[in-house]
C-alpha cells in the first residue's frame, strides 16, 4: 500500500470519528424517559407525525390502534402530552384557538378548527405565506396546528381566517 493511500485511509478515519463525536447527545441535565399515550381520536400515525413535526421527538413507537410510546426528555414529553391533549379536543369552527406557549424557545403552538377546508391547500398556504414548517393537520380531528413564534402564529390565524372567509362566499 503506498503511502498516499494510507494517508487518505488516515484522514477518512479521522474525519469518520469526528462526525460520530458530533451527533448530538443528550445532556445529563436532560434525563431521557418514556410516556405512554392513550389516544381517542386521533390515528396512532397522525399522532406521531404531529409530535414528530411539532415536538422533535424521533423515538416514538406504536404500540397498538390507539396507543404511542414516545421516549426523549422530560420537557419534550409535557410539550408532546399537551400536543396530543389540543389534537385530541373537538373542534368546530366557533371554538377559540388553543394556545400553550414553550418558554424553552420563545414559541407558541395553536390549535384551531380547519372548518372544512382542504387540509393539503391549508398546508401548502400557510408553507408559503409563513414559511413555518411545523404545520400539522389532522383531518379526522379537523384540527391545524402549528408551532412558531407568537407573530407567525398570529400571521397563520390572520392567513387561515382569509382562507375560510372565501371558502364561505
Amino acid at each position: 500500500m503506498s503511502r498516499t493511500s494510507v494517508l487518505a485511509i488516515g484522514v477518512a478515519l479521522v474525519l469518520s470519528a469526528a462526525s460520530i463525536l458530533a451527533l448530538p447527545v443528550p445532556s445529563a441535565d436532560t434525563p431521557v424517559e418514556s410516556l405512554m399515550l392513550e389516544l381517542r381520536q386521533t390515528s396512532p400515525a397522525s399522532a406521531a407525525t404531529a409530535i414528530r413535526t411539532l415536538v422533535g421527538s424521533a423515538k416514538i413507537e406504536i404500540v397498538g390502534e390507539h396507543s404511542l410510546k414516545i421516549r426523549d426528555s422530560t420537557q419534550n414529553l409535557s410539550i408532546a402530552e399537551d400536543v396530543i391533549g389540543m389534537l385530541e379536543q373537538p373542534r368546530t369552527d366557533a371554538d377559540r384557538p388553543i394556545f400553550r406557549s414553550v418558554p424553552s424557545d420563545d414559541t407558541v403552538i395553536v390549535a384551531v378548527s380547519t372548518d372544512g377546508l382542504s387540509p393539503g391547500d391549508l398546508m401548502k398556504a400557510l408553507r408559503e405565506e409563513t414559511r413555518s414548517r411545523k404545520v400539522v393537520v389532522d383531518s379526522a380531528t379537523s384540527t391545524l396546528m402549528i408551532r412558531d413564534s407568537q407573530k407567525g402564529v398570529d400571521a397563520a390565524l390572520e392567513i387561515l381566517e382569509e382562507l375560510k372567509s372565501l371558502a364561505r362566499k
